[in-house]
């Protein structure tokens, strides 16, 4: 209880026909999700750590890479979905870079747009968490022993360390 997962795979990749797997998107409160990775601007890094694009006189190119996302957070799931924004014109046009003979292996890391936009989703619920037991200590009754001071309000942030470890913490508001 008060854990959140996310698990991402392509679209047809073998773990989602693993029996744990389905037994997992049929529970409740379990949502499973499409999106892009073009919608993150995934592009793919090639040997020389340095982005497939192809020729940029054509506009900016990114990985359509069909992903699913299999999480218990609505807001993660809500963040998650989507479609690519050639379809729905949310932003401007970009070309697909094709990921042919061996080159899907290239974009396999997320991009910095991704990562924040989950790690954006986890502050969110640890704030809301942390929001919500603070609300409940307050409206214990005085002399209970709960912290009822708003003089030292905090926010909880979350991020990643420059090895890509996960953190959390408090600071001053």
């Amino acid at each position: 209880r008060g854990r959140c997962f996310l698990h991402e795979h392509p679209e047809g990749a073998k773990s989602f026909e693993e029996p744990e797997m389905i037994a997992l998107q049929a529970e409740p409160g379990v949502y499973t999700v499409k999106g892009p990775m073009c919608r993150f601007d995934l592009q793919p890094i090639g040997r020389n750590g340095k982005p497939i694009t192809g020729d940029q006189k054509d506009g900016p190119a990114f990985c359509r890479k069909e992903t699913v996302w299999v999480t218990n957070s609505k807001l993660l799931a809500d963040r998650l979905q989507g479609v690519c924004s050639n379809k729905d014109g949310s932003r401007p046009w970009h070309r697909h870079v094709h990921l042919f003979g061996g080159l899907a292996h290239f974009a396999r890391v997320y991009s910095p747009k991704l990562v924040k936009a989950i790690l954006e989703v986890c502050n969110e619920m640890v704030f809301e968490a942390c929001s919500l037991s603070e609300d409940s200590m307050r409206a214990k009754k005085p002399g209970s022993g709960a912290h009822t001071s708003t003089e030292h309000e905090s926010q909880v942030v979350v991020g990643l360390d420059m090895r890509g470890a996960a953190w959390a913490g408090r600071r001053a508001g």
